[in-house]
């Protein structure tokens, strides 16, 4: 099949690689999707990977004036909206494990990002520092003006139900009223939730139709949090989050090693999410035209515990863990199947589908 004409105003205005399967009438037949990878090299629609670097936010800052290029440059899955996308102005409120990696990941990308958080701490790399506390209204007092996304990724301080309630109802309370109250209009407000809301205990799956009933008072204050974002004026997602892992955060493969993780009697699954996923959920919903109010982030694999800890055990080169020698609880522990079919059906591909993806690669490089 032969190379479509090329439109000669496209040629004049020299498109960039981020644009190229929609600039290019060739790879516009040839890619569905504009966002598929690309490789340049052999095409001659005038498209050359230095125009790329000179256009792309994210790949002009990894590439020094003056370094060779390689030969063919590789599309990432969201470099059309690099060069397409005007820079967004994001604030993250709350810069803990997940909301920190956030926001070096949309600086990186080109955004304009500030990092809200109760210290001012060492600056994370390309993101602007904003000291301030949720549960404190006169610290909401400036934010920056004109924000296009708000990331709600606060968390709890302590495993308390002040702790809960102070991070989850008062500080939504207070974001939401100091964006009403300076005017701001956001396009969207994203909320990373859990998957503690649910309360079901039979193993069963659940999805974003299924009730929340929570028991603990966790799960309650993160549930009322979810119910003062959607009663806002603001157009919002919730994206209940399972349970994270990634460096820095490998406490069941600690536990596994030192001989702390036992078989339990009752069987009960885990709903796990890697950090590198929960960034990409997150990223991935920020700019969607037409998205649902509610997903749930967690991979395409619960795992049964005992199950789980075996395989972890066998990846370290141990003994299969002891049997728990603590009487069962007369309470049945938390025991459900999540489902992320809502978030795969938007075009999200995880990197990692299955904890035992995620987790091997911890084991293999030494975490």
């Amino acid at each position: 099949m032969g190379h479509a004409p090329t439109d000669r105003r496209l040629q004049a205005h020299r498109p960039t690689v981020c644009i190229h399967p929609t600039a290019c009438a060739h790879h516009a037949v040839a890619s569905v999707h504009a966002t598929a990878n690309i490789h340049l090299t052999g095409c001659a629609h005038r498209l050359t990977a230095s125009d790329h670097l000179a256009e792309c936010p994210r790949h002009r800052k990894d590439h020094r004036p003056g370094e060779r290029l390689p030969p063919s440059l590789r599309l990432e899955a969201d470099c059309f909206a690099h060069a397409t996308a005007a820079m967004s102005r994001i604030l993250i409120a709350g810069c803990g494990y997940v909301g920190s990696a956030l926001a070096v990941r949309l600086a990186q990308n080109g955004d304009d990002v500030w990092g809200m958080r109760l210290d001012a701490g060492p600056l994370l790399s390309g993101v602007q520092a904003l000291q301030a506390d949720l549960t404190d209204p006169e610290t909401l007092s400036r934010l920056p003006t004109g924000l296009d996304y708000v990331f709600y990724t606060a968390g709890a301080s302590e495993f308390s139900e002040a702790a809960y309630e102070a991070a989850y109802v008062l500080g939504m309370s207070n974001l939401l009223t100091a964006l009403q109250s300076q005017a701001q209009q956001p396009k969207r407000i994203i909320f990373t939730s859990s998957t503690g809301v649910y309360a079901q205990q039979e193993g069963q799956w659940v999805d974003e139709e299924s009730p929340t009933e929570p028991t603990s008072f966790s799960g309650k204050a993160v549930l009322k949090g979810e119910g003062l974002l959607q009663a806002s004026p603001f157009e919002s997602i919730t994206l209940r989050l399972g349970g994270i892992y990634g460096p820095g955060r490998t406490r069941l493969i600690d536990h596994v090693r030192k001989g702390e993780a036992s078989l339990e009697a009752r069987p009960r699954y885990l709903n796990l999410i890697p950090l590198e996923d929960s960034i990409g959920a997150l990223t991935h919903r920020m700019p969607l035209e037409s998205a649902e109010a509610l997903y749930l982030g967690v991979d395409s694999e619960p795992q049964e515990w005992n199950e789980f800890i075996r395989w972890i055990a066998r990846q370290l080169g141990l003994p299969e863990p002891s049997s728990s020698t603590e009487a069962p609880s007369r309470r049945p522990p938390r025991n459900r199947r999540c489902s992320n079919a809502r978030l795969r059906a938007t075009g999200y591909s995880f990197r990692y589908p299955s904890s035992r993806d995620g987790y091997r690669e911890l084991i293999e490089s030494g975490s």
